[in-house]
């Protein structure tokens, strides 16, 4: 093992993979006490995309998670368990394809899924090699699988399938537009009492078409949590303002690492997040309640009761959707448990078209 990027991260360069047949890099972050005691063994947390997780130097956007640091923070604080993290990198080209267990044309082109392949590679190549080599502890309850976008996707499906290895899942915007006509029936399919013990989830809200799918999946999702056969655990956040990049998973892993590693916290402030303005007629945009912890865990309260005092001028949707009826500004409300929020939206007039402001000049 070679010295990756700081003594507590290695480097395993050109890992081979029976079940596809090709070689990829592996990167191990060591907690901090790895090295001092020599019996602990380690939760351990697998991620997809490998490359991007540490540092930037190595990844196709030039940042990364830089998830030693957040989890040596968290760490170091008492906020989080000491676990291992392995990160699996992805060989570019079949990364698609990898990724997703359905077929599929994206991006121009016909891509065949090999996810039951990359699938057993994690369960056949690298968990064993992870066990052999490092003091990991096994178990659901001692080993997660986190990734984004379609990281995210592979996550979902692996954790799903094999709830009796994998008990902990971070899914990070995830791409749940991937083959609807197959992904929505699989989801109807998955039994409340059968999934894994604890579910992150989260989206931003500003990834526009990336985004499609995701709100049909979560409401499922929702729905199996609450079920009165459900064994799991689960919390989502929809991030206000949220992108689909590298950085924006930098600012929020933490609440994936808290949430399925750690303490979260006690609640300790509400948010309602909303455009200060909005058109007339425009029903694009949505009041966003963010439940924010004293650890800085965040996530979206789906019991929060929301309100608008002025309704004939912007009302809210069952699903918090902003309905801009008339000019003026209103005041929208919140409330979680003794948390309270307000915020300010403004409906402004549609402009005119050159035509309309032509025709009143000449009145």
């Amino acid at each position: 093992m070679n010295d990756y990027s700081q003594p507590d991260c290695n480097f395993l360069h050109r890992f081979y993979s029976r079940a596809l047949d090709n070689f990829r890099s592996l990167y191990i972050y060591l907690p901090p006490s790895y090295r001092l005691e020599a019996e602990r063994h380690y939760p351990v947390l697998y991620m997809h995309d490998g490359q991007n997780i540490f540092t930037g130097e190595s990844s196709y956007s030039g940042m990364g998670w830089e998830i030693h640091q957040t989890a040596d923070e968290l760490i170091q604080g008492g906020a989080m368990e000491e676990i291992i993290i392995v990160g699996i990198a992805n060989i570019g080209e079949a990364r698609l394809s990898e990724y997703a267990h359905y077929d599929y044309h994206s991006f121009g082109k016909n891509v065949k899924g090999r996810g039951a392949l990359y699938e057993r590679f994690v369960l056949e190549d690298v968990m064993p090699f992870i066990e052999a080599n490092f003091r990991v502890m096994t178990g659901p309850e001692n080993t997660g699988l986190m990734g984004s976008s379609m990281g995210g996707l592979i996550t979902f499906m692996m954790g799903t399938h094999r709830p009796d290895v994998f008990g902990k899942l971070g899914i990070v915007s995830p791409s749940f537009w991937w083959s609807p006509k197959d992904l929505l029936p699989y989801v109807d399919s998955l039994d409340p009492a059968g999934m894994p013990e604890k579910l992150w989830i989260d989206m931003g809200d500003a990834e526009g078409g990336l985004k499609e799918g995701f709100d049909v999946v979560l409401g499922r999702l929702l729905e199996l949590r609450d079920h009165s056969k459900s064994n799991f655990e689960m919390e989502a956040w929809i991030v206000p303002g949220g992108k689909h990049s590298e950085y924006d998973w930098q600012m929020r892993a933490h609440c994936p690492l808290l949430y399925l590693f750690g303490d979260i916290g006690a609640p300790a402030n509400l948010e309602l997040h909303a455009p200060d303005s909005v058109i007339q007629g425009d029903l694009t945009h949505f009041l966003r309640p963010v439940l924010a912890y004293d650890s800085g865990f965040c996530v979206t309260p789906f019991d929060a009761t929301c309100w608008s005092a002025s309704p004939e001028i912007l009302s809210l949707g069952w699903d918090l959707q902003l309905y801009p009826n008339a000019v003026g500004t209103a005041v929208l409300h919140g409330s979680f448990d003794k948390l309270k929020a307000a915020c300010k939206c403004s409906v402004i007039a549609p402009k005119k078209s050159k035509r309309e402001a032509g025709r009143q000049r000449n009145r």
